[in-house]
C-alpha cells in the first residue's frame, strides 16, 4: 500500500532535480519508519532553503538512525549532506542538503517547538508525494 505524504506548495521554479532530491529524502525517511512527514516549499518565504521537511522518530535511537540512513542513502544518490547537527541527545536533528533542510524530532520535542507553525502562512497544497 502506498503512503501519501502531505507536502507544502510545489513551486514551479523548482527544477526536476530538486524535486527528485526532495522525493528521495522523503522516501528514505518513510522507508526507515519516520512518522508524520511534512514537507513545505519555502521558496517565497526563505532565501536559505527551498524546502523544509519535518518528521518524527520514535525515540532518540530512532532519530539518530534516521539521520544516519538519510546521510548515507542521500550521498549514494548523489545528494551529499552539507551540514548535520551532531546533538548527542538526538531529540532534534537538523540535516542540511543545500536547498532542503530536514528536521527529525522525537515526538515530545516536535510538539514543544511546533516548528510547522513557523510555515503556517505558506500556501496549503492539495498535492501529495506518493512513496
Amino acid at each position: 500500500m502506498k503512503k501519501k505524504i502531505v507536502t507544502g506548495k510545489t513551486v514551479k521554479k523548482t527544477e526536476a532535480a530538486d524535486n527528485l532530491k526532495l522525493k528521495k529524502a522523503i522516501t528514505i525517511l518513510d522507508a526507515h519508519g519516520a512518522v508524520d512527514i511534512k514537507a513545505f516549499s519555502t521558496v517565497k518565504e526563505s532565501g536559505l532553503w527551498d524546502h523544509y521537511v519535518v518528521c518524527s522518530g520514535a525515540s532518540s535511537v530512532h532519530t539518530g538512525a534516521l539521520r544516519d540512513h538519510l546521510k548515507k542513502e542521500m550521498a549514494e544518490a548523489g545528494f551529499p549532506i552539507f551540514y548535520e547537527d551532531r546533538d548527542t541527545e538526538t531529540k532534534w536533528i537538523a540535516a542540511d542538503f543545500g536547498d532542503i533542510l530536514i528536521h527529525i524530532f522525537e515526538p515530545e520535542t516536535r510538539i514543544y517547538y511546533a516548528l510547522e507553525r513557523m510555515w503556517s502562512g505558506s500556501e496549503e497544497n492539495l498535492d501529495f508525494l506518493t512513496v
